[in-house]
């Protein structure tokens, strides 16, 4: 006496799904680890562009606690010049002088890099930048890595 079927199995995704959710929850995993290690220990990178004189290129200046570091035109080949944060407003510091060629300079403008302990020589130099008329930008940077710039890659 043998039973018959009345139909035929159907496939069950079941261990498809099993799988699924298993490799999910792995890159899950695996992205928040890296994105614990970013932050963690961030890397200082800023990208620089190519100077195009038909638009402004930024002049960068990082505040630190006690100091301001002035980056060259081109950051990525030349040494960097730091000025005391107690010499911001002497006429014969680097930092005035840098000013003075930007007043009359429309093809770069002032990007300040402000660091969380440099919030007090960042408000000393912005006080010295009001008025000027020089066009004026910034950024935080987290950590307390070395700055690296690179030049940014044409798309």
């Amino acid at each position: 006496m043998s039973r018959r079927r009345g139909r035929d199995p159907e496939p069950t995704l079941f261990p498809f799904l099993s799988v699924l959710a298993a490799v999910m929850g792995t890159l899950i995993l695996i992205i928040a680890g890296q994105s614990q290690l970013a932050i963690a220990s961030p890397k200082q990178r800023v990208e620089v562009e190519r100077f195009d004189p038909s638009r402004k290129s930024p002049i960068y200046a990082e505040c630190r606690r006690n100091v301001m570091v002035i980056y060259p035109d081109d950051p990525t080949r030349s040494a960097p010049r730091y000025v005391a944060r107690s010499d911001l407003h002497e006429p014969a510091s680097d930092w005035s002088i840098l000013l003075r060629r930007l007043r009359f300079d429309p093809n770069h403008y002032l990007l300040l890099l402000v660091r969380p302990d440099g919030v007090g020589t960042f408000n000393d130099a912005r006080t010295t930048v009001s008025g000027t008329g020089i066009d004026l930008g910034y950024e935080p940077l987290f950590g307390r890595g070395k700055v690296r710039f690179r030049n940014r890659s044409k798309p």
